[in-house]
C-alpha cells in the first residue's frame, strides 16, 4: 500500500512541478514594465518605429496568457557567406547557430517549439495580402507570456550572433497568435496522461512481483 501511495504521490508531484513551469503566474505585463521596456528598445535604437509601436501596443494588450508565434521563412538559394569566418555555409545550418542558444531561453522560461513544417506549395487561397515571397519553412514557437517573449528579445546575450539570423533568412514574418481553440494536444494534457500510464504500469507491476 505504501509503494503504490508513492508511485502515485510521485506522479501527483512531477506534475505540479511541470504545471507550475508552464503556467504563467505573474500575470500580465504593468504599465511599470511595459514603460521600462519600452526605454530599452529605445536605447537600443534597434527597432523601425511602426514595429515600435506594434509591440508596444502587443504589450498594453496583454491578457496574461501564452501565445504561439507563428514563423514563416524564406532561405536563399545555395550557401551564404559565415558572418564570423567569411566560409560559405547552409543557410539552414547558419540558422541553427542562432536558433540552438535562443531556443534555450525560450526553454528556460516554459516556452517551446509547438510545430515545426515545410512549405510544399504556393498559397491555396489569397487575396488582400502581398504576393507569397516563395517562403521554405513554417513553425509555431509557444511563449508562456508576453513578458517573457519581451525579456528574450532584449536580451544582450543574442546581440553577437543575431548577424546569424539575418544572414541565413532574406524573408520572414512572425505573428502572435492567442490559442482559443483546436484539436492539437496541451503538454499540459498529453504529459498527464503520460505520467498517468506510467503510474499504472509502475502500480502493475508491484502487484505482480
Amino acid at each position: 500500500m505504501d509503494v503504490t501511495l508513492g508511485i502515485w504521490s510521485a506522479a501527483v508531484f512531477v506534475y505540479g512541478l511541470f504545471f507550475a513551469w508552464h503556467q504563467n503566474w505573474r500575470g500580465p505585463l504593468t504599465p511599470q514594465e511595459i514603460d521600462r521596456y519600452l526605454k530599452q528598445f529605445d536605447a537600443r535604437e534597434t527597432m523601425p518605429l511602426s514595429t515600435r509601436a506594434i509591440v508596444e501596443d502587443f504589450m498594453r494588450r496583454d491578457t496574461g496568457r501564452g501565445f504561439l508565434m507563428l514563423n514563416l521563412i524564406r532561405f536563399p538559394g545555395g550557401t551564404v557567406t559565415h558572418p564570423d569566418t567569411g566560409e560559405p555555409v547552409k543557410p539552414q545550418d547558419l540558422l541553427m547557430s542562432y536558433f540552438r542558444p535562443f531556443m534555450k531561453q525560450i526553454i528556460w522560461r516554459a516556452g517551446y517549439p509547438a510545430y515545426q513544417g515545410v512549405v510544399r506549395a504556393g498559397y491555396i487561397e489569397v487575396w488582400g495580402v502581398e504576393e507569397n515571397p516563395g517562403w521554405h519553412f513554417a513553425g509555431l514557437i509557444r511563449y508562456r507570456s508576453r513578458r517573457d517573449a519581451i525579456e528574450i528579445i532584449l536580451n544582450p546575450a543574442f546581440d553577437s550572433i543575431h548577424g546569424y539570423k539575418r544572414q541565413a533568412i532574406i524573408a520572414t514574418l512572425a505573428l502572435p497568435v492567442e490559442t482559443r481553440g483546436g484539436f492539437l494536444v496541451s503538454p499540459l494534457v498529453w504529459s498527464a496522461i503520460v505520467l498517468i500510464g506510467l503510474a499504472a504500469v509502475a502500480h502493475l507491476a508491484t502487484l505482480i512481483l
